[in-house]
């Protein structure tokens, strides 16, 4: 996944901001988990059992 997402912040035409924060939110919450594997590895199921783990101090959304 590490390696897709690379390639698609190059494709990504965006504000400098917004890409500062996708990158910040995949750094910090999104490749620690999923960035070593394949995407077709990579489930709905996979996600949403990893999104119900979190408890309160490491989600990540917005503060």
């Amino acid at each position: 996944m590490a390696e897709w997402v690379a390639r698609w912040f190059r494709s990504l035409d965006l504000d400098p901001r917004t890409i500062e924060s996708y990158r910040s939110r995949l750094r910090c919450h999104i490749l620690p988990k999923f960035g070593d594997l394949a995407l077709g590895v990579i489930t709905a199921l996979g996600v949403t059992e990893w999104v119900r783990g979190w408890s309160g101090t490491d989600s990540p959304r917005r503060r």
